[in-house]
């Protein structure tokens, strides 16, 4: 029901792996995936929400408008470019003129070089804007990156107040009507948790063993067990 809701688009670095590969040095690719990975998995363990970037659809539907990127009709407040060698032309453009327009970039190291596997000095020009900021491949420094921009859609946090690494999220909208999806990915770990959104409205849990909706007072602490 209803449509995702994600402000970040984490650029998938296909093209660079196309360019790393050799089959006599496979291990090339697989560090560039294993890093590609580690950001995916940082940003569900941060509960922010994302979207990955497909160079191809980008060059077909990629636009930029006032201070967004956008594909087709999905619109982002941050573009996330991963660990990664080269671009294609197009995506650079866009995203020159996206920061041009006061959007915000988070580039994660190590940096790439190349634009159509050629290298170039256009993509460290492009990492000197002030609307780029360079960082390392960790929770820390993502999480700081990000909620600078934006701030968490979803807050999910233990009682020492840190997020919960292992409770995943979803935000859907349909309609007037807000829809958050939290699932336990831990087989072993369990926790109550406190939920914050940034939302307003009543609470709802619906119980998908009875079939049955109830109004729950807010903010929401919840327990998950394993697997839940």
């Amino acid at each position: 029901r209803g449509k995702f809701v994600a402000d970040i688009l984490l650029m998938h670095p296909i093209s660079s792996a196309w360019y790393m590969h050799d089959e006599k040095q496979p291990k090339d690719v697989e560090k560039l995936f294993k890093e590609f990975l580690n950001t995916s998995h940082l940003l569900s363990e941060l509960h922010y929400d994302y979207d990955y970037g497909d160079e191809t659809i980008i060059s077909k539907h990629g636009r930029i408008k006032n201070k967004e990127f956008m594909i087709n009709k999905m619109k982002y407040k941050v573009v996330i470019v991963p660990p990664s060698v080269t671009w294609f032309s197009i995506t650079v453009n866009l995203l020159e003129k996206f920061v041009r327009n006061g959007g915000k970039c988070i580039v994660i190291r190590p940096l790439p070089y190349c634009v159509e596997g050629v290298k170039t000095s256009k993509l460290a020009k492009l990492f000197k804007h002030k609307n780029v900021t360079v960082i390392n491949n960790n929770k820390k420094e993502l999480d700081k990156a990000v909620k600078s921009i934006i701030g968490r859609d979803i807050s999910i946090k233990d009682n020492k107040g840190n997020e919960i690494p292992f409770i995943y999220s979803q935000h859907r909208e349909d309609g007037k009507e807000h829809i958050y999806f939290l699932t336990n990915i831990s087989l072993r770990e369990s926790d109550y948790a406190k939920i914050v959104l940034s939302t307003n409205g009543r609470a709802e849990e619906w119980d998908l063993e009875n079939a049955g909706i109830r109004e729950i007072p807010y903010p929401l602490s919840l327990r998950f067990l394993p697997g839940e």
